[in-house]
């Protein structure tokens, strides 16, 4: 089990970026501070990240689960 901090910085966009984000508004440069928690079974790993803007650069946060299976792992190269 491994359970230890995460620090991000997310530098935003501009609604004029692309035409797909018309109307939605520009978002700010944020500063994301959050934890995370991964646990390895053999080949199997279960993770879960969550951040949140402590700097109002958009005001949300976000949760992320994942999973994984390693189905070929190639021998270490010397």
């Amino acid at each position: 089990l491994r359970i230890g901090p995460t620090v991000s910085i997310d530098f935003g966009r501009d609604e004029d970026d692309s035409p797909d984000l018309t109307g939605l508004g520009g978002v700010g440069t944020s500063l994301e501070f959050g934890a995370f928690v991964a646990y390895t079974q053999g080949r199997m790993r279960l993770r879960a990240r969550a951040r949140h803007d402590v700097i109002d650069g958009h005001g949300g946060g976000t949760l992320r689960l994942d999973a994984a299976y390693t189905v070929f792992q190639a021998a270490p190269v010397a």
